[in-house]
């Protein structure tokens, strides 16, 4: 996404949001979903507590939305005055932001694409899945209407149920060895077991030695014979490329040693267990997942998202709550409707 699309949805948009509940006279809950790894780069235990308006990570300056927004605009201006294309602003946007989901690494690895990456040994990777996202939502704004209070709950799976990285990279090696990514060409695939760096100096290094010394080589044989081999050369540089930036987007999140934590999500849990009002149905404990069986669901909905929506069972979960609220007219066009998409892309951490 374009750093100043991304600027004016996620950030503006919250404003927008908020300006707007504040003129709803009979609101009775408002609900803001966001990853918890705006937390930056803390490790250790981090509590369920909230940022307040000009924060920082590191709390070395406060930070100015308007000011960054300001920013933005003057760098577009610039950019259109010296001649740019729509693409050129685009491309650049787009460099200026940061867009990182763990299908990015999987379907490259399913590809053959990502043969090597880093990551801590103590790194643990907070993924929830969707369906407990969205019974957790149902279960806070019941719990939630009409009280006055601000709360944050941490939907995650690190404290009761960590995954850790190492063993995601034994999980996907299994699966795509059982169930080939198939290639334009109709063959499947063939993966190898990842190499895993346990630092960043390590995995320069071996790029260095292992593809970026047989690049410079051949783009030298390349130039010698009138680029004979320039598709090879541009389709192994464009692999090199893809590995580094891989690495770089996600380098917060396996090298973090964190973990959150969840004492008011358990509260949550607790007085929906002993709820009278059906809240019981809408599970969100994270210990009841089992990574091993997880792993490949969402190594598929990497590799098929028609598959995946399919095999999603969080529609059950949903049609309870329609029934559960008494909305008969929306229950019936989720039925007609089957398994939209939309709350399959519903996703936390």
């Amino acid at each position: 996404m374009r750093y100043d699309v991304a600027l004016g949805t996620n950030t503006y948009g919250v404003l927008h949001v908020l300006s707007f509940a504040q003129n709803c006279v009979k609101l009775k809950v408002l609900l803001h979903v966001s990853t918890a790894y705006v937390c930056g780069e803390k490790e250790g235990n981090i509590l369920e507590s909230p940022f307040y308006m000009g924060d920082t990570l590191k709390g070395i300056s406060k930070l100015d939305i308007n000011a960054e927004k300001e920013l933005v605009m003057e760098y577009l201006d610039r950019l259109r005055v010296q001649g740019a294309t729509n693409e050129a602003i685009i491309s650049t946007m787009k460099d200026f932001d940061i867009e990182r989901t763990i299908d990015g690494v999987i379907s490259a690895y399913a590809k053959g694409k990502l043969e090597c990456f880093t990551a801590h040994p103590k790194s643990i990777l907070d993924i929830i899945p969707a369906d407990m996202v969205v019974n957790s939502m149902i279960v806070a704004m019941v719990a939630h209407a009409n009280k006055s209070s601000q709360i944050i709950f941490h939907v995650g799976s690190s404290l009761r149920n960590p995954m850790r990285l190492y063993n995601l990279k034994k999980f996907l090696f299994q699966y795509f060895t059982r169930n080939p990514w198939i290639g334009k060409n109709g063959k499947s695939i063939k993966v190898g077991k990842a190499i895993v760096f346990s630092s960043m100096a390590r995995f320069h290094a071996y790029m260095a030695i292992r593809y970026k010394l047989p690049l410079k080589v051949l783009w030298l044989a390349n130039e010698v014979l009138c680029h004979y081999y320039r598709d090879m050369y541009i389709d192994r540089k464009r692999k090199v490329a893809l590995g580094m930036r891989l690495v770089e987007l996600y380098k917060p999140y396996v090298f973090f040693t964190g973990s959150f934590d969840d004492s008011n999500t358990e509260k949550l849990r607790v007085a929906a267990r002993e709820s009278d009002a059906n809240l019981h149905l809408f599970d969100f404990d994270p210990k009841c997942i089992d990574w091993e069986d997880y792993i490949p669901l969402k190594a598929t909905a990497a590799s098929d998202v028609g598959a995946a929506i399919e095999s999603w069972k969080g529609s059950g979960y949903l049609i309870e709550a329609l029934k559960t609220f008494n909305t008969p007219n929306l229950l019936n066009k989720f039925m007609k409707a089957g398994k939209p998409r939309a709350f399959v892309k519903i996703s936390a951490n």
